[in-house]
């Protein structure tokens, strides 16, 4: 039981300097803003998060049968409810997460779609531009036909 015990101070230590660390980076993170931090801080984030809910759901298990038993049916029922609100929270950050990184993809294919435009249009008038001018210093021979009522 004094192994269990030490095992506990051990990831209650190990969840406190995990937290901040996170508290840490996610300062970090903040004076960048979400979308301009350099990457190996979200990487070190992501895999903080994960680490630390490991630590979360081992001290929030029960730590052998001996303990099982000593909650009794209703301290299992309370402890398994406990769980499921965890796990509910994580789903729900994961998918607020999901739909921040969405929004912002999606708001970037769409930035990427207009630079492309605007390029392909650029390339369109600079082509008209350079046969007008060919055309204008030639005698006409390099003037497009369809361009042949402008001269």
């Amino acid at each position: 039981m004094a192994d269990d015990h030490d095992e506990a101070q051990h990831l209650l230590t190990l969840q406190t300097i995990k937290r901040r660390k996170l508290r840490v980076l996610e300062t970090q993170i903040e004076t960048y803003g979400e979308t301009n931090a350099p990457t190996h801080l979200l990487v070190e984030r992501a895999e903080l998060r994960q680490a630390l809910g490991v630590v979360e759901s081992v001290l929030a298990s029960p730590l052998d049968a001996t303990l099982s038993d000593e909650l009794g049916e209703g301290g299992r029922f309370v402890a398994f409810l406990e769980q499921l609100r965890r796990l509910e929270r994580t789903v729900n950050k994961l998918v607020e997460d999901s739909m921040n990184w969405r929004e912002r993809i999606s708001l970037r294919i769409i930035i990427l779609f207009v630079v492309v435009i605007v390029l392909a249009v650029s390339i369109v008038v600079l082509a008209v531009l350079l046969a007008f001018w060919v055309g204008r210093l030639g005698n006409g021979a390099a003037w497009p036909q369809w361009l042949a009522h402008v001269r």
